[in-house]
């Protein structure tokens, strides 16, 4: 048996071999025969071989038995199918061609929305056992998911047992820092952690250790995990970084372990540049956060114990926090808090909730042009087998069967679509990338373009129901026995009959409606992103130019904050081209804008944590044409020793006052009407979106930033000439004054 698959093996891979020997034997047993004919008949050698020729058989059909015995000889006919289609379309190039386009955009925009869709909603976090993975979530209303302060996580971490481990997270106020490694500096992304995070997502270290919660207490020596982006980035993944030092604003942490190429962390798309313990939050931020109930900035995630159920450990973590509930702000003055436990196998959903809608509608429309592309293909086949039914005749004629002439165009549609796959691929990365660059709106989205198994899967799906859907029909068609061109007489003029125009007016017909569904569907989104791009911001976008200040929080970067809000701007309005420039804490669509409470004589107790209060310089409203409706804009003579003033938008002003006149009256950027605190409302602009594009208009208000006292964030200029033709100069105005 082993002996027969040997063979075997050895037939298909040394065909040529094998060959040779099966021609070598037959010719010996020819003339075997042959030589017995001449000894016992007496014939002559031509009569003794000719005879013996007769006795054996015919030497090619022998062979043909020989290499059906083989097992084989469907390989051998596949590949000659397969030689047979090559020929034929490389001698119709421009058929091969507009086919292999067709095919092409209908595959690779498929292939390219399901790998997004693929990574933002299917694919779970790239660790061990991520369905053990729980979210923890505080709720105070139905819908309104709330994160944990440090007090009640330390508290409820530390009493419960119904999870394996608890870990919490954050990137504020730290998100985007200065990082400084000797004189280099660079702009880089933190991410707070506490102690068990990488046990408890159960991360191994690509080089050197993570931290653990033995690291994550008070007078632990300051350590970092960075990711494998930023050490190939920054240190070009020399294995030397292990024990080399970072400075984060001012304070200095050694970096003890690089985290695997795969892991983002715990939130899809993101990637941190390194990871380091809450227990250094003090130290690189302005604020201590660690003692602060009221301050709900940690997202708190867990891993289920082997053998408690989520309803059990709900009840525990329920019972401990009704405990604990003194520690948070959901406690003070309002309904009971609720402790909910969600799948956290795919982590934070951020991304998810924003994409997910978008990312079905696109697969959607793209699995409309793949059809599309089905249709016109077949119609093209079609058409081309008009074409060859003189060669299909012939091939009928001397025995070719239906069966083996439908093989045969089938072949030539399985290459094809092979081709349109292999260039589908490519164009597929391509859109991927375009896709990501396209939703980051001006942030990092990361999400790698890679080909894997999960992706070539769908890829070789989509191109088998593809080859099915545009390659049966016309098989079918131009294989009949009964075509009106399985003649020889109809020669090589041939005029399609009427069975097989009305297949390809129907066809057409449906094409013809996919194409239309698509046409009205593309349409309708590109009105929606032309009106979602040129809708009403609030503010002019047109020759605006924002230049984003990393932030740092060392004593030698807040020496430096009156240099940016003077020389810099004075510098930056000197330049050729800037009709005006102003500084700003957070300009429109910056994360790192956060919202808060606001009150007024009015509403003494607050109207919500939703508004967006921006510290700005004086020009910040002409600068970024925003228009003043009532009072006057911020001046210069609202300095840091002026009276206390403030601008809010329309939406502001109706929450703090209703109908009632707000300039002159007072507010306070808190919870609660501080009369001591409060600041003189000066003017009403028209509401602007600061958020995100897609968001309502929210409130606004706008102090000056020498009031406020908060760092500048952002350079906004006027210009009077394209932008980006300035950036260069402004760059070097910063950087020089600085």
């Amino acid at each position: 048996m082993i002996s027969d698959l040997l063979y075997r093996l050895r037939a298909l891979f040394q065909r040529r071999s094998v060959e040779d020997e099966l021609e070598e034997e037959l010719r010996f047993h020819l003339e075997s025969q042959a030589e017995k004919n001449v000894q016992h008949n007496g014939r002559s050698r031509e009569e003794a071989i000719r005879d013996a020729a007769l006795r054996f058989g015919g030497i090619e059909q022998v062979k043909e038995d020989c290499r059906e015995n083989w097992g084989i000889g469907w390989l051998g006919s596949l590949l000659a199918d397969f030689r047979h289609a090559a020929r034929v379309l490389r001698k119709l190039p421009v058929f091969t061609l507009v086919a292999v386009l067709s095919l092409a955009i209908g595959i690779g925009s498929n292939t390219a929305i399901f790998g997004l869709l693929d990574r933002v909603v299917f694919r779970p976090l790239p660790v061990e056992a991520p369905h053990e993975l729980v979210l923890l979530t505080l709720a105070q209303k139905e819908g309104q998911p709330g994160n944990f302060s440090y007090p009640l996580f330390s508290e409820i971490a530390r009493q419960q047992t119904a999870l394996g481990g608890m870990f919490a997270a954050s990137d504020f106020p730290v998100k985007d820092l200065v990082l400084r490694a000797g004189p280099a500096a660079a702009t880089g992304s933190v991410r707070l952690a506490s102690g068990s995070y990488f046990q408890v997502l159960r991360v191994r270290p690509a080089l050197g250790r993570v931290y653990a919660e033995a690291d994550d207490i008070a007078g632990a020596p300051p350590v970092a995990v960075i990711s494998n982006r930023f050490w190939e980035r920054h240190f070009r993944s020399h294995p030397g970084v292990i024990g080399q030092s970072l400075r984060i604003n001012g304070a200095e942490v050694a970096i003890v372990g690089v985290a695997p190429r795969e892991f983002f962390g715990e939130i899809p798309g993101t990637v941190p540049d390194l990871w380091i313990p809450l227990s250094q939050q003090p130290r690189i931020a302005p604020t201590n956060l660690l003692q602060a109930r009221f301050a709900t900035w940690l997202s708190v995630m867990g891993r289920l114990r082997p053998g408690v159920p989520q309803e059990a450990a709900t009840s525990e973590l329920g019972r401990l926090l009704d405990t604990y509930a003194h520690l948070s702000i959901t406690s003070s003055n309002g309904p009971k808090p609720v402790l909910r436990l969600e799948d956290g196998s795919q982590g934070l959903d951020q991304l998810r909730t924003a994409f997910t809608e978008p990312l079905w509608l696109l697969m959607g429309m793209v699995a409309l042009v793949l059809l599309a592309a089905c249709f016109n293909v077949a119609n093209l086949l079609l058409v081309q087998g008009s074409t060859r039914a003189h060669e299909m005749a012939i091939r009928l004629a001397i025995g070719a069967t239906r069966k083996r002439l439908a093989r045969q165009l089938l072949t030539e549609s399985i290459l094809l679509a092979a081709m349109g796959v292999a260039v589908g691929v490519l164009l597929a990365i391509w859109t991927d990338r375009l896709l990501v660059r396209f939703a980051s709106e001006g942030k990092e989205i990361y999400l790698p373009v890679t080909i894997d198994w999960r992706l070539l899967a769908f890829t070789g799906f989509i191109a088998v129901v593809s080859t099915l859907l545009f390659g049966l029909l016309p098989a079918f068609v131009s294989s009949r026995p009964d075509n009106p061109a399985a003649s020889p007489q109809f020669g090589r003029a041939y005029t399609p009959s009427r069975s097989l125009l009305r297949r390809l007016n129907g066809i057409m017909v449906l094409q013809i409606a996919v194409s239309a569904v698509v046409l009205s569907t593309a349409g309708l989104l590109t009105r929606s992103l032309y009106n979602l791009r040129n809708q009403d911001f609030g503010i002019r976008p047109e020759n605006l130019l924002m230049v984003q200040i990393p932030l740092e929080l060392t004593p030698a970067a807040r020496q430096r904050q009156p240099l940016l809000r003077g020389e810099v701007l004075r510098r930056v309005r000197q330049l050729p081209g800037v009709a005006s420039a102003a500084a700003s804490c957070c300009g429109p669509f910056d994360t790192m804008a956060q919202t808060q409470a606001v009150s007024s004589e009015i509403r003494p107790q607050g109207v919500g944590n939703g508004t967006r209060v921006v510290p700005v310089t004086d020009d910040y409203l002409e600068t970024m044409g925003m228009t003043v409706v009532a009072g006057r804009p911020l001046l210069k003579l609202d300095s840091k020793d002026g009276s206390r003033v403030a601008v809010l938008s329309q939406k502001a002003a109706t929450q703090l006052f209703g109908r009632e006149p707000a300039i002159g009256r007072k507010v306070s950027l808190s919870q609660r009407f501080e009369p001591s605190q409060a600041v003189e409302v000066v003017g009403i602009v028209k509401d602007s979106r600061f958020g995100s594009p897609r968001e309502e208009f929210g409130p606004l208000v706008f102090v000056p930033v020498e009031q406020a006292g908060a760092p500048i964030t952002t350079i906004s200029v006027r210009t009077e000439q394209p932008p980006l033709a300035l950036a260069p100069g402004i760059r070097r105005a910063v950087q020089d004054a600085a």
